[in-house]
């Protein structure tokens, strides 16, 4: 299926927000396959041309067919190597359009453009251009984009912050922005024409979705431009956490394959980036081929989630072994202050509450087993963390002196159990706080 989601013409300038937040490029990592291979997609740009194919080596590829102005067509999967790009409108005639070379080498991912004009009269001669994709995935709470000018005749244009400073100067037709990284926020722009102050649109509200790779292809004519947003690869992020107290460590399985191996009792694995999907869930014990435990979990793209394990393996417990998901939210701190939340995994201890010495006011109150409460914003320092049964004054856990610092998004997991070798330790029983940086950001 094809994609071709048009925005109006000014949203191309979300993208170029982007020379503000540079961070550096990342090239595609290799495809391993026992035959090489590369992908490739095609972007119709051809605002007077009618629906076209694309040949390669004189056969049509399949996907790359009955692509109209304005398309983006998924990637098709070619032969690397050299190899003859024919561009066919059957509609007109058999003879080609346009014939190039391209040269792809194992796991690229490339994106060819057919721009410019039929109209012979016109100083815009048809062209393929193409621009190697980067779908690796971003860095954490980011997204990647990039911008093409497409339109024939079409003056250079300036990007800005509405009502600020312009971003990224003289875009002029036939360029391509390098991709840039960017906050997974939401933008106001303004398109500008190069070197002056005049305002050709305002766009209010363009978000950027974490773990996402955008392109924008501004096509048409200078009367009627218009703009083809393409969202080129989207990711999921997904980490472990081990929360089960009388518990070996244990692997995860997503479907067939080992996503972590060897996860301690109360260690948090880094996150590991998967496609959007459907997937089965499985938890194995060393040695043991089949799962003890198995989750169908649904993973929604430009999402974070961590996985707890949860309960006791006792058989005899009234808690029994559970995955649970809990979606993150790793969109960075102002600057000054640290995200913190609270996950309760202690299977048999009431709701509790949960704050810090240096404030009176309880930060998460009344929190139940495998509840996860919302993040707050801590100015950066030193804290003594404290858990309370709920409406208690006497703390059932501490964590002191945690150092909660610029930038970072902390996730601090109750764990253990509160039945003990006492009668007294049943209420009172030993309960750990773990807290974890997953991610410094910058660029608050």
């Amino acid at each position: 299926m094809k994609r071709s989601d048009l925005i109006s013409a000014a949203v191309i300038l979300s993208i170029v927000i982007l020379a503000s937040f540079l961070i550096g490029l990342t090239s595609t990592a290799p495809v391993a396959s026992a035959t090489p291979t590369a992908r490739i997609r095609v972007v119709h740009a051809v605002s007077d041309a009618p629906t076209v194919d694309i040949q390669v080596d004189g056969v049509t590829v399949p996907g790359l067919a009955g692509i109209a102005f304005k398309d983006v067509s998924d990637y098709a999967t070619v032969a690397t190597g050299a190899f003859t790009v024919t561009l066919i409108a059957p509609s007109i005639s058999p003879d080609p359009l346009l014939t190039a070379t391209l040269t792809l080498a194992e796991g690229d991912e490339t994106t060819v453009i057919a721009l410019g004009t039929v109209d012979q009269d016109d100083d815009y001669p048809l062209d393929l251009l193409t621009a190697l994709d980067n779908n690796e995935i971003p860095p954490l709470g980011m997204a990647r984009a990039r911008f093409f000018h497409l339109v024939p005749g079409a003056p250079a244009v300036d990007i800005a912050i509405q009502g600020g400073p312009v971003l990224l100067a003289g875009v002029s037709y036939g360029q391509a922005t390098p991709y840039v990284e960017i906050a997974a926020v939401t933008y106001d722009l303004e398109l500008r024409l190069a070197g002056t102050t005049l305002v050709l649109a305002q766009i209010p509200g363009i978000a950027a979705a974490p773990n996402t790779i955008y392109s924008f292809f501004a096509v048409g004519t200078i009367t009627a431009p218009d703009i083809i947003q393409s969202l080129d690869q989207q990711y999921v992020r997904l980490r472990t956490f081990h929360g089960v107290s009388d518990g070996p460590p244990v692997e995860i399985w997503l479907d067939d394959s080992r996503a972590f191996a060897s996860v301690d009792y109360k260690a948090l694995t880094d996150y590991a980036a998967v496609m959007s999907g459907t997937y089965t869930l499985g938890l194995t014990l060393p040695n043991v081929p089949q799962p003890i435990l198995t989750e169908t979990l649904v993973l929604t793209g430009g999402m974070d989630f961590t996985v707890a394990a949860a309960g006791t393996l006792t058989v005899t417990d009234a808690y029994p072994v559970m995955l649970i998901p809990y979606l993150d939210n790793n969109h960075p701190p102002v600057y000054g202050e640290a995200h913190l939340r609270f996950i309760h995994l202690v299977p048999d201890a009431p709701p509790v509450d949960v704050g810090v010495t240096e404030i009176v006011t309880p930060l998460f109150s009344g929190v139940s087993y495998r509840e996860a409460t919302g993040y707050v914003a801590l100015s950066t320092g030193v804290y003594d963390l404290e858990a309370y049964v709920m409406g208690a004054t006497t703390p059932v856990a501490t964590a002191g002196q945690q150092s909660l610092e610029d930038g970072v998004i902390y996730t601090a997991f109750g764990v253990g159990l509160a039945a003990g070798p006492a009668p007294i330790e049943i209420v009172l029983g030993p309960i750990d706080f773990i807290v974890y940086l997953p991610v410094i950001l910058q660029g608050h």
